[in-house]
């Protein structure tokens, strides 16, 4: 009898040892799934890098003679099925007519990682283009990565926004091409005139770093028929 109970009390502790195991795991990958989220969601806004103000020489000769002033936009992201790029970080210097922002996209998106495989991060070129036909295809940028998110951050000086409603950019593919708008893989809406808008506070890391910012890179797409306000 006592045996019989010995085996009864081991199954019942295997089984107990079991239930927990099966807790814990279950609890593990939980918490490993909800840190997941809570990454990529942070990352969505870009890496440290990609939110930051980035200080072109122009910028760097007003903010130490303390005339820079910047303005926050709010970036507009349509809520578009599929879409592989998206806005944000957006930053405006009236006295340079200077608009800065990051585009975001998932480098693993089909049709998007095999290009980066093939041809590395600095992979796409881009057009501002107003809805004058205004059309400004040189800028400044840094690129980023984190997570499954690659990053542009595009600086486009001397814009000329006094007639303009609108401002979108396209994206193209870098294959060394001369390009029309219409053969963007997409474009997004940047800027509305009638847009939210506020004072953009620099912080305590951007009025530390180094001016002008160090690495900018220049970029320029070829285009048909260019009208560009260069």
């Amino acid at each position: 009898m006592d045996a019989q109970w010995d085996e009864q009390d081991r199954a019942s502790r295997k089984s107990g040892v079991f239930g927990k195991t099966v807790r814990w795991l279950f609890l593990i990958g939980l918490a490993v799934m909800l840190g997941w989220f809570m990454l990529r969601a942070h990352y969505q806004n870009g890496t440290p890098l990609m939110k930051r103000y980035l200080f072109t020489g122009e910028a760097a000769e007003r903010y130490q003679a303390g005339e820079l002033e910047v303005r926050e936009l709010l970036a507009y992201n349509e809520a578009v099925t599929g879409r592989s790029f998206y806005i944000g970080n957006l930053r405006y210097t009236e006295a340079l007519s200077q608009f800065q922002f990051m585009i975001r996209f998932n480098r693993y998106s089909e049709g998007i990682s095999s290009w980066i495989s093939e041809h590395g991060k600095h992979s796409f070129t881009f057009v501002l283009a107003d809805d004058r036909g205004n059309r400004y295809s040189s800028y400044q940028y840094l690129t980023d990565s984190m997570m499954m998110y690659g990053y542009y951050r595009l600086i486009f000086s001397g814009v000329d926004t006094r007639e303009a409603t609108e401002l979108k950019v396209y994206v193209f593919r870098d294959d060394g091409q001369e390009h029309e708008l219409s053969e963007a893989l997409e474009n997004c809406i940047v800027w509305y005139s009638d847009g939210v808008s506020g004072p953009y506070r620099f912080s305590a890391s951007e009025k530390r770093a180094e001016k002008p910012t160090a690495g900018l890179l220049d970029g320029r797409t070829a285009l048909h028929n260019e009208t560009a306000a260069e």
